[in-house]
């Protein structure tokens, strides 16, 4: 499948915010701001740059839309403009402009790029000393722990060192660290019921998925709680050089991963989140004549009763490591700032098809299984460790084990 609209839009804001970087602006995207009269306003892109006669600000509307853009689109990035006192703005448009479209924008100098004029200015731009220093530098990002290399090997497993390392890759993964406080109030049966929370939730900035939660005060929502992510709440973030990060990791691939969705659809997406999460059952008692009867009431907060505090994105590294022994491949992923494991394939033993959920303590020399002590045996000749299918039994009672290189 394609890509979505929306990733087609955030992939063209994207471009253009590279294209201002070259001319040695300033830029943000996906900027809101509110203007004098407290009414808030979305910018795909801003860009500034400080010249000797003044400060020159740019906003930049993209439209990846499948027909041309009409005058009141023009009419309502021009009402935009005023608002936030811009006066300089270029929309852009992959499928052109109307008739109207363009001679509305030419008596208000807008600046109207339909996808050639995009390439072509593309194409004449040279990337400038200052873009060339951005491009290596990773803001609001979580400092690497400088012990990450003691912690690739599993150290529940007593013969790690039999492990190899095949491949490493670490990603800077956006997530948005949110603050939220939810107040509802409802009347059931004559009894005021509450419903408060307060806390943080975890989000992945590329596909909007929530991760974790972490539970402050009062109703605590029914989302899991993930210790590796919730530890980025007391980290302070950092501007990152890249090549010290390419330097640190030595061998293996560094990726930094954009983020796809913004603000404000992490904010709205957060309410629906929360809304099901906090959703209680509450139990009350009925008084009849001749008898009591328990009743449940489903109590659910509105959209309305969960205020956002803080939104903040930042950029968390992941290392994923690929482990091997034999034909036997592992992978062990970890969060690098606090050296929480987030996933560890090496971490239940693999006689999972008997039923076995215990966890390892070492690896099969033989045929590379991680085993538990239950299904691990000890080659009496050289002190390997292997698992119950590789092992050689002798004697009845008393039995000897071997591994199969040394069975007598």
């Amino acid at each position: 499948m394609g890509n979505s609209s929306r990733e087609k839009g955030i992939s063209l804001e994207d471009a253009v915010a590279s294209f201002f970087r070259h001319l040695g602006f300033r830029v943000e995207t996906r900027v809101r701001m509110r203007d004098r009269s407290g009414v808030l306003h979305e910018i795909d892109v801003l860009a500034h740059k400080v010249e000797p006669f003044g400060t020159i600000r740019v906003a930049v509307e993209c439209k990846n839309l499948d027909s041309p853009v009409d005058i009141r689109e023009i009419r309502n990035f021009h009402s935009k403009l005023l608002a936030l006192n811009i006066t300089k703005g270029i929309f852009i448009s992959t499928s052109g402009f109307s008739a109207e479209a363009i001679a509305y924008a030419r008596s208000l100098d807008i600046e109207l790029w339909d996808s050639e004029t995009f390439k072509r200015k593309l194409c004449g731009v040279k990337p400038t000393e200052q873009h060339i220093r951005e491009e290596k530098i990773i803001h609001n990002a979580l400092p690497l722990n400088e012990e990450f290399y003691q912690h690739i090997l599993p150290e529940h497993i007593i013969n790690r060192e039999v492990l190899s390392v095949r491949a490493v890759k670490l990603e800077y993964l956006p997530i948005y660290l949110i603050k939220y406080y939810c107040f509802s109030q409802r009347k059931v049966a004559g009894n005021d019921v509450l419903v408060e929370s307060e806390g943080y939730l975890i989000i992945n900035a590329t596909d909007g998925n929530i991760i974790s939660c972490k539970h402050l005060s009062g109703n605590k929502p029914n989302i899991p709680e993930l210790e590796a992510y919730n530890e980025c709440l007391f980290i302070t973030p950092r501007t990152i050089d890249l090549n010290q990060v390419i330097e640190s990791i030595k061998f293996g691939a560094v990726n930094v991963i954009p983020h796809k969705i913004d603000e404000a659809q992490v904010e709205e997406q957060v309410r629906v989140w929360l809304v099901k999460a906090l959703t209680i059952n509450y139990e009350y008692f009925v008084k009849f004549p001749s008898k009591t009867v328990r009743r449940y009431k489903t109590i659910q907060p509105a959209k309305n009763d969960i205020k956002i505090d803080e939104v903040q994105l930042i950029k968390v590294p992941i290392l994923s490591v690929m482990l091997a022994f034999r034909e036997k491949e592992y992978v062990r992923t970890i969060q690098v700032s606090t050296l929480k494991v987030i996933i560890d394939e090496t971490k239940t033993c693999g006689f999972k098809h008997v039923g076995c959920t215990n966890p390892s303590v070492a690896i099969c020399e033989n045929c590379g299984t991680v085993i538990c002590h239950q299904h691990m045996k000890t080659c009496v000749k050289c002190g390997r460790s292997v698992c119950d299918n590789c092992a050689i039994s002798i004697g009845f009672l008393s039995k000897k084990y071997y591994c199969p290189e040394h069975k007598p």
